[in-house]
């Protein structure tokens, strides 16, 4: 009898360590994962695909460029306060390497360097982009290009590569699967008439982010009015432009990240229509109706 109390409560206290673990693991099963990402079209694709299953941010606000960002301190302490960090990869957001590198691997997906893994037949070089448009445009070979969430495709598989992240943190691979089901489902839906009346369409882009747009809707880019978004175009250049759309009345798609007086003096002639189309979804409240809208836009184009 002597040992008995003792015995008891050394029972009592690894019942009571194995509820308290339990409980732990509930908690964390049932908290949604914290994914903050780089830009807002990101965070689009990654709520609706999974919805309750995580909260998402996104640092950018969509009126910025990520190609000329600086971080701010407030960008700072959300990146402290994420589980999950997806991104597009330095090609677009090459702010972002410094702070970056001594978070460990599993904090962050680069999602080129992982589409180069699992994807590659969906990314776009840079230098193939060349061989779509007339202008003498130079560009590094094989550089990626970083507009990947442009496309069908590529949300579906920027949603599978986080998917399957949240399986490794613990999520639930069930419910994991049927949310990226129901996403997928989403994005073939909107095909249809909306997009075979665009396989025509002929367009001049502000600067190279629309290679998988096109790739997605068949449409031909014939030139760029800015190769580099932070140096201006040669004078000879904005007169085979103006010449081309003379030629040959065409769309010109303009951003709101980046003044259109340029495109405006260049493109003032009858027959040109000039379309705003905004890459960061600033107005949109989910990826489909982002893509939808940017279908519309791009109707009034014919």
């Amino acid at each position: 009898m002597p040992h008995t109390k003792p015995l008891f409560f050394r029972y009592l206290g690894s019942l009571f360590a194995i509820f308290l673990s339990v409980v732990s693991w509930q908690t964390r099963a049932e908290t949604p994962t914290f994914i903050l990402t780089s830009i807002k079209p990101l965070a689009l694709i990654l709520q609706e695909a999974y919805g309750d299953l995580i909260t998402v941010d996104y640092l950018l606000p969509p009126q910025a460029s990520p190609h000329h960002y600086s971080l701010k301190p407030s960008d700072l302490r959300k990146l402290s306060k994420a589980d999950l960090f997806v991104w597009a990869g330095p090609g677009l957001e090459n702010f972002l390497l410094t702070v970056l590198k001594n978070n460990p691997a599993d904090f962050q997906i680069a999602l080129i360097e992982e589409m180069e893994k699992s994807h590659p037949e969906l990314l776009i070089h840079l230098n193939a982009l060349t061989e779509h448009t007339d202008s003498d445009h130079s560009h590094e070979d094989q550089l990626v290009d970083p507009h990947i969430w442009l496309n069908r495709e590529n949300a579906a598989a920027i949603a599978q590569l986080t998917g399957m992240r949240l399986e490794e943190a613990g999520a639930d691979p069930g419910r994991i699967s049927m949310a990226f089901n129901t996403f997928e489902q989403k994005l073939t839906n909107l095909t249809g008439t909306q997009t075979t009346n665009l396989n025509e369409l002929q367009l001049i882009t502000y600067h190279n982010a629309y290679a998988y747009l096109a790739r997605d809707l068949n449409l031909t880019i014939t030139d760029i009015v800015t190769p580099q978004t932070d140096v201006n175009p040669g004078a000879k250049h904005l007169v085979q432009l103006k010449q081309k759309a003379i030629d040959h009345p065409t769309c010109v798609i303009v951003e709101p990240q980046f003044s259109s007086k340029l495109v405006d003096k260049i493109f003032d002639q009858e027959g040109t229509k000039i379309i705003e189309i905004d890459p960061m979804a600033g107005q949109s409240a989910t990826y489909t109706d982002f893509f939808s809208d940017t279908l519309r836009k791009l109707e009034n184009c014919k």
